[in-house]
């Protein structure tokens, strides 16, 4: 399996930010695919590791949220250990 990379480039478009977003969510479902797969055939538990998935989805989610939004190149997202959003 071929591996992709994001790498930063000056000042991004929204189209370089959402392709380097969907990569990004690609190897977020691979990983979930593979997880799976361990479960399967019996390797191991991955309940821990399928919860730090979900946490990796969720920032993921809202930081592409962030990024496709803003009208800037210069944002911040501030949140809280359970992913709530901070003023």
């Amino acid at each position: 399996m071929k591996s992709q990379y994001c790498r930063r480039v000056p000042s991004p478009g929204q189209g370089e930010k959402a392709s380097c977003l969907n990569i990004a969510e690609g190897s977020l479902e691979d990983s979930r695919y593979y997880l799976i797969l361990v479960q399967d055939l019996g390797y191991g538990d991955t309940d821990k590791l399928n919860s730090e998935l979900e946490e990796v989805s969720r920032l993921l989610s809202a930081f592409a949220a962030a990024i496709l939004t803003s009208s800037t190149s210069d944002f911040r997202i501030r949140r809280d250990i359970k992913g709530e959003a901070l003023g």
